[in-house]
């Protein structure tokens, strides 16, 4: 007998099934319908995809679409949902292995990866904030600052509190401001090199004399 004919799956409800997945098939065809969304959404934009584009594309009825999501909005918020999941991992595994790296190190690594998950994200994001997605847009935004904003202020930053000759009071706070304002000019700016970032973000934490910074030109507004 198949897995989701199992007793066990039978005391579910229907919308815990939908939002999880449950059995194998459902999982392959939930991550083929996010995957395929995506593609749709970063070629076309967010008003040309529809759960019909999507289910046609996937192979499957359109019905069936709304077995795993109750609309194009919720599909959205899930696929924003896996990037913040997907950084906050990467983090996650470099922390468990950078108890020897210096402030510098980790200044360098943090960009780095923030930097790379930016740009897989660009297109993507760009879509939704160029189409009058404004609130999805901001919803993204604000929940990769606090998510982000949290694991630094919880893993990372007491890590180096003890070597910061400055140590920044309201730590969560600053970090979620600067987070907001680095992503934006990121997204504004894409030439801004990590470098530069570097240098922000020092200036902002006030650990200038923590890290090695080269000569950079941050009066290009001027």
């Amino acid at each position: 007998m198949m897995a989701e004919n199992s007793a066990p799956a039978q005391n579910v409800s229907p919308e815990k099934q939908r939002s999880t997945g449950m059995n194998g098939r459902g999982i392959s065809t939930r991550t083929k319908i996010i995957e395929e969304a995506r593609r749709q959404i970063t070629e076309n934009g967010l008003k040309a995809t529809t759960a019909a584009t999507v289910a046609a594309a996937v192979g499957i009825p359109r019905p069936l679409f709304y077995h795993y999501f109750s609309n194009l909005d919720e599909l959205a918020e899930k696929m924003l949902d896996e990037i913040v999941n997907s950084f906050i991992r990467r983090l996650e595994r470099w922390h468990a292995h950078s108890s020897n790296e210096s402030i510098d190190e980790s200044l360098d690594t943090i960009i780095a990866l923030w930097r790379t998950t930016h740009d897989e994200n660009s297109v993507f994001a760009a879509q939704l904030a160029s189409e009058g997605n404004t609130a999805m847009y901001m919803s993204f935004m604000i929940q990769t600052g606090d998510r982000f904003a949290r694991f630094l202020t919880e893993s990372v930053v007491p890590t180096f509190t003890n070597r910061m000759e400055k140590p920044i009071s309201h730590v969560y706070e600053t970090l979620f401001s600067l987070i907001i304002g680095v992503n934006e000019l990121m997204r504004t700016h894409p030439d801004f090199s990590n470098e530069e970032i570097k240098h922000i973000v020092a200036q902002a934490l006030r650990i200038e004399d923590e890290v090695n910074i080269s000569h950079t030109d941050l009066h290009r507004f001027d």
